[in-house]
């Protein structure tokens, strides 16, 4: 038995709808004679007779009431296959892997997400979070991750491309009983003797290495007594008097009692980047970062 063909099923849709060869052919824009041929060459390759015909009425068969619904069921099928290929090649569906670290999470990936989801709200979204920088570009590079967002690359790979979403002040995060505290910014030399507590360099190398520079410039090397892998616990460690943070200005979110931040001076600023494969084959991703670049973002 030949298989059926699609536009076969159509054809006898629409004569068992319409109850009308003339009324049929109308609707589906073709002349009687071919598509009375589709329903004789469809009933011939099903074996079974599917309408009865007079010269005044057009009836389903009990084979065709079945058929009808088989039929109709198939043609659904396929247009929402179709419709599921295209909303995918263009890129309004899919799935998108996002990873992100630090600052990221208050205020470059919320913004970016957002707009995402206004324009694209049936691409499935999946984070992960307080993932370092290094570890987002080994999975952009070996594919299980989309899009990234990470500090300054200490060096850039030719395989990613790099955009940059957002900029952050470095701010100090003081005891509340810290001299420093009555003024509305601090010298970054006034820093100089204390005890200093960071991100370490494996969980956000831009932000480490942006601290030492920084130091570097004001004359003077920090001591670093204590490095932390998230910004809460740097928070902490400096509310409990063990030293004073440099942070980037989201972490001015945290609410802590005992502490106070003020931004330094001169100022020290960080970016926050989006990276991905450089021309991605995914359309979601190159949609993402499309409307990341539009001027209106």
């Amino acid at each position: 038995m030949r298989p059926v063909e699609l536009h076969h099923l159509r054809a006898f849709i629409a004569v068992a709808e319409e109850l009308h060869f003339g009324r049929a052919a109308a609707r589906l824009h073709v002349s009687q004679p071919p598509l009375s041929q589709q329903i004789q060459r469809l009933e011939r390759e099903l074996g079974a007779r599917l309408f009865d015909r007079t010269r005044r009425s057009v009836k389903l068969t009990p084979a065709g009431e079945v058929l009808l619904q088989e039929a109709r069921g198939i043609v659904d099928e396929v247009e929402h296959a179709r419709e599921a290929v295209q909303r995918a090649s263009s890129g309004a569906a899919g799935r998108l892997r996002i990873a992100f670290v630090g600052a990221a999470a208050y205020e470059a990936l919320p913004r970016c997400v957002r707009t995402f989801r206004r324009h694209y709200p049936d691409v499935a979204i999946s984070t992960r979070e307080s993932v370092p920088s290094s570890e987002q570009v080994s999975q952009l590079l070996e594919g299980s991750l989309d899009i990234g967002f990470i500090g300054t690359p200490p060096r850039r790979h030719e395989e990613l491309d790099y955009e940059v979403v957002d900029q952050e002040w470095l701010v100090a995060v003081l005891p509340d009983s810290h001299p420093a505290a009555a003024g509305d910014s601090v010298e970054f030399t006034a820093l100089a003797g204390e005890p200093f507590i960071i991100m370490s360099r494996s969980r956000s190398t831009s932000l480490y290495d942006s601290l030492l520079a920084a130091c570097h410039r004001a004359g003077f090397n920090p001591r670093l007594a204590y490095e932390v892998s998230e910004m809460p616990a740097a928070v902490g460690l400096a509310a409990a008097g063990l030293g004073v943070a440099i942070m980037p200005s989201s972490v001015c979110r945290i609410c802590v009692p005992g502490v106070i931040y003020r931004r330094l001076e001169p100022r020290v600023t960080r970016d926050v980047v989006l990276a991905c494969r450089r021309e991605s084959p995914l359309p979601v991703v190159r949609n993402f970062v499309r409307l990341v670049r539009t001027p209106s973002f």
